[in-house]
């Protein structure tokens, strides 16, 4: 009879993208009551310029998911999920944010001035450090946690501000909330997982069944987490291609969108990710305990 080894106790855990909506505020979103009023992903804001010698700073960078190595795992499962979108209130009164989205499902699309790359990357953990008054839900300073819009430097209209931190309120994506913005410069610590470092197209769509196989084996010090990241440049909704495409026989769903004579612009809305770690529990342990690993190395030690 074959010798079968043991199957390697795993635990799964399942991390992605959902925070504050600046038009859930006034209601809620959940029975747990939460102050800060949460939906699917992250929400994009409006184009900020204020970079005009450095285009590269004017891009939002977005922390979609994040975990912990706990030396050695697998990724399991990665999603992508993005919408553009807009807001078809146009009269007076309240509501005066009635958002209309659709999700991107063509691969390659980009708006004429904006686009989005993704990059799942293998990077220190953060250091612990207090953090700064104008961090609010969702909107943190360098580095976070979990899901968040990071930034470097940022202004907020004062329509927005909490007057005592000058931290956004409700929410950070409302019209005129975020007046200057510099992402932080945190990319020299990636380290690209799987060739995935960067890339530009929609191959790990939501509802996709490929999203749930791609076995990624990562073998990393506990100091370490893997992220994925978005970073975006937000379109100024005001390029050709939201005014003089003609109608064709057909439009990717995209363009449809795009071309169906909204008032206002239409923008990158919402954008989300998330990935399913598999760790293993043998990790580190010695060969009498654990399922077989193979040779052991000459530092006494799995994983490493």
């Amino acid at each position: 009879m074959r010798y079968a080894p043991p199957e390697r106790p795993v635990v799964k855990n399942e991390v992605g993208a959902s925070g504050i909506d600046e038009a859930l505020q006034t209601l809620t979103s959940d029975p747990y009551g939460s102050t800060a009023p949460s939906g699917v992903g992250l929400r994009i804001p409006a184009l900020v310029p204020n970079n005009p010698g450095a285009p590269a700073l004017n891009r939002y960078l977005f922390l979609l998911a994040t975990r912990q190595v706990q030396r050695r795992c697998k990724i399991v499962g990665i999603s992508q999920y993005l919408t553009i979108g807009t807001n078809a209130y146009s009269g007076e009164g309240s509501p005066q944010v009635r958002p209309l989205e659709l999700a991107v499902t063509t691969p390659s699309f980009r708006f004429i001035d904006g686009n989005v790359s993704w990059h799942l990357v293998l990077e220190p953990n953060p250091s612990p450090r207090t953090r700064p008054l104008t961090d609010a839900p969702n909107f943190m300073q360098h580095k976070a946690d979990g899901p968040a819009l990071l930034y470097g430097a940022a202004t907020i209209g004062a329509d927005f501000i909490d007057g005592v931190t000058g931290a956004p309120e409700g929410g950070y994506a409302g019209n005129g909330c975020i007046t200057a913005y510099t992402a932080p410069a945190v990319q020299s610590e990636w380290r690209a997982i799987a060739g995935l470092g960067c890339f530009y197209d929609i191959r790990y769509q939501q509802n996709a069944s490929s999203i749930w196989n791609p076995n990624i084996e990562i073998a990393a010090d506990s100091d370490m987490r893997v992220s994925f990241y978005a970073s975006v440049l937000q379109t100024a909704g005001t390029s050709p291609s939201q005014t003089s495409i003609p109608t064709p026989v057909y439009l990717p769903p995209e363009e449809g969108f795009i071309n169906s004579g909204w008032t206002n612009p239409v923008l990158y809305w919402r954008v989300s990710g998330r990935l399913v770690v598999e760790d293993d529990l043998t990790a580190g342990m010695d060969c009498d305990e654990a399922a077989p690993l193979g040779p052991k190395p000459r530092n006494g030690r799995y994983g490493a």
